[in-house]
């Protein structure tokens, strides 16, 4: 239950940071921290059991991620649109429908 807890406080966290910044000018990409980024989650996932089975929610949170990380590091570097706050609400609803799908919170609720 530890990894769960760790990500429901790292998605709270993410969202009061880019709902404070909503509507502002993003940084560059840096394509380098994404790819640690993406790392640290899916190492998260692994050990909270979401790859304990490979199954189709695992397949496409790994293609969503590998997609983001390689678009963050082609565009390495250059600037980034304006931060949107619904649109990151949206995307992290969609990991968190995939996470819960492929029983990454299944702790919580057996």
């Amino acid at each position: 239950m530890i990894p769960q807890l760790i990500y429901a406080g790292i998605m709270t966290l993410s969202l009061g940071v880019i709902g404070s910044k909503h509507g502002h000018t993003a940084n560059k990409y840096n394509g380098f921290a994404h790819l640690i980024v993406v790392s640290l989650l899916i190492l998260l996932y692994w050990w909270g059991g979401f790859f304990d089975k490979i199954g189709a929610p695992q397949l496409i949170l790994l293609g969503f991620y590998l997609y983001s990380a390689g678009v963050a590091i082609g565009k390495h570097g250059e600037s980034r649109s304006n931060i949107n706050f619904w649109k990151s609400l949206i995307l992290n609803a969609m990991y968190v429908g995939l996470l819960y799908w492929g029983g990454f919170f299944d702790p919580f609720i057996d």
